[in-house]
């Protein structure tokens, strides 16, 4: 389909902000909502707009054979105006974070899954319309569908829940600090990010140790050991991820992720990878240029 519907537009930038070079908002991997055409004349089909803003209920009809939606599938589905819409962004290279620092054009993200942070351009924020049709297809840990998408904040500030790519920058690994940067943010609704979890209630322990360089601080050791949150707990996108190839019917399912990740992001994966019992498999790829 041509660059003018896909979700949010085109827009024309460059590394160094000449605007010489044509980007869309959707990439590979990401799941898109439209409709189906053919043309009578060559029998090509192409995408179009769709009223719809969430997946629709279907069934075949016995005479034609051809997949109709339910008219009630979706209620607003005639009150919006048609767009190819963007409804679920890919899991390669996902994640999730708290933006803290928020300066004239740029930010920065406290990851949430490990104590690091992330560089972003406030232009690599996803336009409202394409925020809200992701935040209204979103499926959270609950499971129960996001219906509050209306009340997220158009702009970022400090303490606004995001998502969104992360990647190695160049020069990030002769640096000692990670140069990671996040780009296609979505603004979250509140409470989607997590940020602590009870191990344990009414726990019970003996002060074993005092800090001396730190008033008010110690050790304690507990009566009853607890569970530590489990890899896939810590980073559920990069479990979901895993868990779709893993299921995957094909033998030759794979993911390509776009952008050198940083090395913890790297590590990360291949030690969920060995709790996969050998079926899955993590290469690396020389970058070409």
């Amino acid at each position: 389909f041509p660059p003018v519907l896909s979700p949010g537009g085109y827009f024309e930038t460059s590394r160094d902000g000449s605007r010489s070079r044509l980007g869309v908002w959707a990439h590979e991997g990401d799941t898109l909502l439209f409709d189906v055409v053919v043309d009578t004349v060559d029998g090509r089909c192409r995408v179009e707009p769709t009223k719809f803003l969430v997946p629709a209920q279907r069934h075949t009809s016995d005479d034609s054979g051809v997949a109709e939606v339910e008219p009630e599938a979706d209620e607003n589905a005639q009150n919006c105006e048609p767009a190819v819409r963007l409804i679920a962004t890919s899991l390669a290279g996902r994640a999730e974070g708290i933006v803290h620092v928020v300066k004239e054009n740029y930010g920065f993200i406290f990851l949430a899954e490990r104590n690091a942070e992330v560089y972003f351009r406030l232009y690599d924020t996803f336009p409202p319309d394409v925020n809200a049709d992701l935040v209204r297809n979103l499926t959270p840990t609950s499971g129960k569908p996001c219906s509050d998408y209306e009340t997220i904040p158009k702009t970022i500030a400090p303490g606004t829940e995001v998502s969104f790519d992360v990647f190695l920058q160049d020069g990030g690994r002769q640096q000692m600090k990670e140069n990671a940067k996040a780009m296609r943010l979505a603004i979250l609704p509140n409470g989607s990010v997590m940020q602590r979890k009870v191990l344990a209630s009414c726990a019970r322990g003996k002060i074993t140790k005092e800090d001396p360089k730190q008033r008010f601080a110690g050790t304690i050791e507990l009566e009853e050991p607890v569970v530590r949150m489990s890899d896939e707990e810590r980073h559920p996108l990069a479990a979901k991820l895993l868990d779709c190839v893993d299921s995957d019917p094909s033998d030759e399912a794979s993911i390509l992720f776009p952008h050198s990740l940083p090395v913890s992001e790297n590590k990360m994966f291949e030690k969920m990878i060995g709790g996969h019992q050998g079926r899955l498999v993590l290469e690396y790829v020389s970058r070409g240029g």
